[in-house]
């Protein structure tokens, strides 16, 4: 079985960082149970769980590539873009 297709975001509701498909459809939350950093925890989790199928991409390309100096860049740029997407830059 495979998982839900990204690309996956985030979006609010009641309260809780829900991450959403391009369709709309509610796949994860981040809520976080022990308070101890409260929403700015489950806003940084919510960031990484959204982001967890570009870094697959990325990673496929990076492990599947052929080694060639184009589809290195390439998977550079997709973990580069996977990164920033998971800190919210």
């Amino acid at each position: 079985m495979n998982h839900t297709p990204g690309p996956w975001h985030i979006g609010e509701g009641k309260g809780e960082q829900i991450i959403y498909t391009e369709a709309g459809w509610a796949v994860a939350s981040a809520t976080v149970f022990h308070g101890k950093h409260g929403a700015q925890e489950m806003k940084a989790n919510a960031r990484l769980i959204a982001a967890a199928p570009d870094m697959l991409a990325a990673l496929a390309l990076l492990v599947d590539g052929d080694g060639k100096p184009d589809e290195c860049r390439r998977a550079m740029d997709a973990a580069r873009a996977a990164l920033a997407k998971a800190r919210g830059e």
